[in-house]
């Protein structure tokens, strides 16, 4: 005892470098994600997500929705830039994308689709588009050309559909190098 003040032979674990350590793997895998505005073709602007009870719920982030980039699977946030090549899978959630020119994508549950420069590659699932610029969308087979212009395109157990809300989509069967609008 030292002037009143018992000391202690407890050693103290410092537990800041664990923390550390787990900031900079996750900085280092979302690094990639954050991308210079000139690498920017869209941004998550909204998830819903099913909760445990089925029922359907805004959410910021969430893990039933995530982006593919070079092959590293990202949970999805609400403000995440998107490039040319990242996949936005979704299971029980769906995702409003804000493409940079004003357009949008509604990503619908169990879908695939891929973000390109002025295009997507759908691969599952079902994608609202609303754009505002001349836009393409392959999906299997079939190609959708389209400017100015609200459409879904729907995986059906048939076929791929593609459903004109409004304006002209001009669209081909790369299969039966067909055209119908």
């Amino acid at each position: 005892m030292i002037g009143g003040v018992r000391r202690s032979s407890v050693a103290v674990r410092d537990t800041s470098w664990p923390v550390f350590r787990a900031l900079l793997l996750v900085f280092a895998l979302l690094l990639p994600m954050v991308a210079r505005a000139e690498d920017a073709e869209a941004v998550v602007r909204d998830i819903v997500a099913q909760d445990a009870a089925g029922r359907w719920k805004s959410a910021q982030h969430t893990t039933l929705a995530v982006v593919v980039h070079d092959g590293v699977r990202v949970p999805l946030t609400v403000g995440l830039v998107l490039r040319t090549g990242d996949r936005v899978q979704t299971e029980e959630a769906r995702v409003t994308i804000g493409l940079m020119d004003g357009g949008e994508l509604r990503v619908g549950d169990h879908a695939d689709v891929e973000v390109r420069s002025r295009s997507a590659i759908q691969r599952l699932g079902d994608v609202y588009y609303h754009v505002l610029s001349a836009f393409t969308v392959q999906f299997g087979t079939v190609q959708t050309a389209v400017e100015g212009t609200r459409f879904i395109v729907l995986d059906e157990p048939t076929g791929v559909d593609v459903r004109v809300v409004e304006g002209r989509v001009d669209r081909k069967s790369t299969r039966l190098n067909s055209s119908h609008t």
